[in-house]
């Protein structure tokens, strides 16, 4: 038992930290505390918004593939739905793989 870490929390500390809020545990990225609850909110939609950003930004050329493909594949069989009133008659008649990839 000497390898025990005793920087344990104490049941009083533990207690104290258990009524806590979340914004008053958490601190900002340099390490600094919140001040308070709106601060916590906007210090955090920030962040999020950002790493938003960035993912928008780093996928973009992937979804534009994929946006084009799309496009390709579904104009045959929207165009031959909007033909005729019966939708289901032409989805039906229309060659699978192109309705398996849609």
């Amino acid at each position: 038992m000497d390898d025990i870490n005793d920087e344990r929390f104490t049941l009083e500390e533990y207690i104290e930290y258990l009524k806590l809020d979340t914004w008053e545990l958490d601190s900002r990225s340099d390490g600094t505390p919140y001040h308070s609850y709106a601060e916590y909110e906007s210090d955090w939609c920030g962040r999020i918004k950002e790493w938003f950003h960035q993912s928008e930004n780093d996928s973009r050329s992937i979804r534009e593939v994929w946006e084009t493909c799309y496009k390709h594949l579904s104009a045959p069989t929207m165009r031959s739905a909007r033909a005729t009133p019966m939708l289901e008659d032409n989805i039906a008649s229309a060659r699978i793989p192109i309705l398996k990839n849609e």
